[in-house]
């Protein structure tokens, strides 16, 4: 036994963080765990709630009730995705821990598939402690829990595709076809064909013949996207209902400002991205890369850089900064605008979300290319960067480690100074029973002041505002007349609804709508349009502070409630 775990020591240290994760979350319960907020427990999380307690997993037809029933459930996810599952079988505090978990195991099993695929079977038993770290770094990087899964299996991915193409093992076409399953369409896959496009050009042009298996797996990759997206590619398809897409605009960049960004997005990433590479991972890729090519310049070998996998990839980092960068340059935003209409308004800066799998697969290359070198100290150095990378991912601050989240805020809780709010303290579900119960709620629409709708949408209030980054245009015009007066005294409103409109809100210039636990002091005016509302079924209006005008805009005072489990106090009014 002694022997086995020394032989498999990476492997246990792995399974030690997943248990300490899981007991973590045991014996202080998921709801008691900081998440979070933004672009999470605001959104995503409470849309997977939705879908669940209005059946609309597994149909797309389901209204879901926010928006003022606007969205269908085949305009939020597809179906026959892996992210789905726990969001199934669990309530979604303790999903987002096993998703979490899940994707530790997918970017394991990816970086050994890869690295036994690369490596001899000699080689291998000499390196898999290097690639099993560096596969746990990529997998706990800090990356945009809704792509959690989708990101940690790029190493999966690129295996089959890598056997494939070296190996032509047409088995591994099933593999391609299934593999959609853990990602995403949006937001991964358009950009894996591209890719997958890209490499069977260039693959063609260098052995000067088409490699018609690279062709095909294209082909197989998107017959399972059209299988586990259906319901995105039916909505793109056959929905003749123009989206907020349509009128979003985005602030054209000149072109120093285009190089700054591409600078910023190559050497410290993007927070839906992060890949905490810029401390020890970019500078070892970095030095070796410029140390690499110096010797292959000086030994006159230059045609082996051109076939040096690492070279490759190092470029490939480079590319997706500059389209990151550029994305919204003024002159490029144009050409598609005139020339590709209907690429007009995407985004092709979500190809920075593959430098993360980039900068580790170089990292491991490095790491192994060392610890082949004959000088002293090798395997010392390795496993010091590893472990230095690994403490990064942990300690350094990012927007979605939770990791680091929760051990700041352990920290506060000792002398009373957490300002983050926990699961439960965010959705506050005790004190929403509470207030549904005493004014006999009964699936009247409801808007939200000084707040994200979220919480209303959690505790099954359904909501007229909301949250999503793709829904009818018409629905955004409709909304956009409720909210004008606030829209006419509050020009950053104007510019953040009108410019982009994914969070259909009832701003507010007196009360932001961002999570405080601070008392609001005093009382705030409301500046919506009344008829409108009355229009839209309007019914209820759940606000962080008192309103003064209420009685001006035809509302009526219910009550005020708040509850010793809740950091909110909240005052509604009934229409």
């Amino acid at each position: 036994m002694k022997n086995f775990i020394l032989k498999n020591w990476s492997l246990f240290l792995v399974l030690s963080y997943v248990i300490l994760v899981s007991a973590y979350a045991l014996l202080n319960g998921t709801s008691s765990i900081w998440f979070q907020i933004h672009d999470n427990l605001d959104s995503n999380v409470v849309q997977y709630k939705m879908l669940r307690d209005n059946e609309g997993f597994f149909n797309p037809s389901t209204i879901i009730p926010f928006l003022g029933g606007s969205v269908y459930a085949s305009g939020i996810v597809s179906s026959l995705k892996l992210i789905n599952i726990p969001f199934l079988l669990f309530e979604p505090d303790v999903a987002m821990v096993v998703n979490y978990i899940v994707s530790i195991i997918i970017a394991i099993i990816g970086g050994v598939l890869l690295g036994k695929e690369i490596l001899s079977r000699e080689s291998w038993s000499l390196y898999k402690h290097l690639i099993i770290l560096v596969s746990f770094c990529f997998g706990i990087l800090p990356v945009f829990p809704a792509t959690q899964i989708c990101s940690a299996s790029l190493p999966f991915l690129f295996w089959a595709l890598y056997r494939l193409y070296v190996a032509a093992d047409r088995k591994i076409l099933i593999v391609v076809f299934l593999y959609p399953a853990l990602s995403s369409f949006a937001l991964f896959e358009i950009f894996i064909c591209g890719f997958i496009l890209a490499f069977f050009l260039f693959s063609s042009l260098y052995k000067k013949n088409f490699q018609w298996i690279v062709l095909i797996s294209l082909f197989v990759f998107i017959g399972g996207m059209f299988l586990f997206d259906w319901n995105t590619f039916y909505t793109f398809l056959f929905s003749d209902t123009p989206s907020i897409r349509s009128s979003m605009q985005s602030t054209p960049l000149s072109l120093e400002q285009s190089l700054q960004e591409a600078f910023m997005a190559f050497t410290v990433g993007q927070y839906h991205s992060a890949s905490s590479h810029t401390l020890i991972v970019l500078p070892a890729c970095t030095i070796y890369f410029f140390f690499l090519n110096y010797k292959y310049t000086k030994q006159k070998t230059l045609k082996l850089a051109f076939k040096d996998p690492f070279n490759w990839l190092y470029l490939w980092c480079i590319f997706n900064a500059l389209v990151y960068g550029f994305d919204d340059w003024a002159p490029l935003r144009n050409l598609v605008a005139t020339y590709f209409s209907p690429l007009a308004g995407f985004s092709f800066a979500r190809t920075l979300w593959f430098n993360g799998f980039i900068w580790y697969f170089m990292f491991a290359i490095v790491l192994v290319r060392l610890a082949k070198l004959t000088i002293k100290h090798k395997w010392i150095i390795s496993y010091l960067a590893i472990f230095a990378a690994l403490l990064c991912i942990i300690l350094v601050p990012q927007t979605y480690n939770h990791v680091q989240l929760q051990l700041k805020n352990i920290y506060l809780q000792a002398t009373n100074q957490v300002t983050d709010f926990t699961f439960e303290e965010f959705y506050s579900p005790e004190l929403f029973d509470e207030i549904k119960k005493d004014i006999n709620y009964q699936n009247e629409w409801s808007i939200t002041v000084g707040m994200h709708p979220a919480v209303l949408e959690y505790n099954g209030i359904a909501t007229l505002d909301g949250y999503l980054s793709s829904y009818p245009q018409y629905y955004k015009d409709q909304f956009g007349k409720l909210i004008e007066p606030e829209l006419k005294i509050n020009p950053n409103a104007k510019s953040y609804f009108e410019n982009w409109g994914g969070r259909a809100y009832v701003f507010n210039s007196e009360l932001s709508y961002e999570p405080s636990k601070q008392t609001v002091n005093g009382s705030i005016k409301l500046n919506i349009n009344p008829k409108i509302f009355k229009e839209m079924n309007g019914t209820y209006i759940f606000s962080r502070a008192e309103i003064s005008n209420h009685s001006e805009l035809g509302f009526s005072y219910v009550g005020k409630y708040s509850s010793s489990v809740s950091p909110y106090i909240i005052f509604v009014y009934k229409n």
